[in-house]
């Protein structure tokens, strides 16, 4: 009884890690492309003309690399 109770437990915790695991991913990736949906749409609404013809620089330092 002890066993097979313990045998349960154990295929219920496995099922739960490793479907958790894949929300876990998939929440990461749409995340991901809602914000680089949204980082898209915003420089598409910036006027460059008064940067033609000058030097600029990209700040880098908020945006994060994420590896998976």
């Amino acid at each position: 009884m002890y066993t097979k109770t313990l045998q349960i437990v154990a295929i219920s915790l496995v099922t739960a890690a490793v479907v958790g695991c894949g929300t876990t991913k998939s929440q990461r990736a749409t995340e991901q492309i809602l914000v680089w949906n949204a980082v898209d749409r915003a420089v598409a609404n910036i006027n460059f003309r008064r940067l033609a013809g000058k030097s600029v620089f990209l700040d880098t330092r908020y945006l994060k690399t994420v590896k998976s």
